[in-house]
């Protein structure tokens, strides 16, 4: 059941998310988003947060995407170097806990400039709240291997 909702949604999403512009920026986006929540729940779960536990998550994640994304084995490996680099960074691994949740949070809406940049339908619905909460950044990867072929 799980695996059909997936499919589902990476179905949908690729089907509005055409514009290159679109999905660059909700490449962008997702980067962010995912660094500061992943940031964000290692400094939960380990105290004090290093860049092991971090990397820890990063994989887990990607682990995650893969199993529900097995074609994207690529874009996956992709995911992780970009997630890894982006909270090595000194900017985002310094920050506090609010802040970073803050960066999380507006990069999570900003997608939607995309969107009206790109004249493509947003489509709103609580099951599109939480599959982008996971999935938009694995997602607008693919979105862009398929728009180039």
């Amino acid at each position: 059941m799980i695996l059909q909702w997936v499919q589902h949604e990476k179905k949908e999403f690729l089907d509005h998310h055409r514009s290159i512009i679109n999905i660059l920026i909700h490449i962008v986006c997702g980067i962010v988003y995912m660094s500061g929540l992943l940031l964000l729940v290692s400094r939960v779960f380990c105290r004090p947060s290093s860049t092991s536990c971090v990397l820890w998550w990063i994989i887990f994640y990607a682990t995650l995407c893969m199993f529900l994304f097995p074609e994207s084995w690529l874009m996956m490996i992709v995911m992780i170097v970009l997630l890894h680099y982006t909270t090595s960074y000194p900017f985002f691994s310094s920050m506090s806990s609010r802040n970073l949740f803050l960066l999380s949070f507006v990069f999570y809406m900003l997608p939607d400039i995309g969107h009206f940049l790109s004249k493509e339908a947003i489509i709103v619905s609580i099951h599109n709240v939480i599959s982008n909460i996971f999935f938009l950044l694995p997602l607008s990867l693919q979105c862009i291997v398929s728009v180039s072929n």
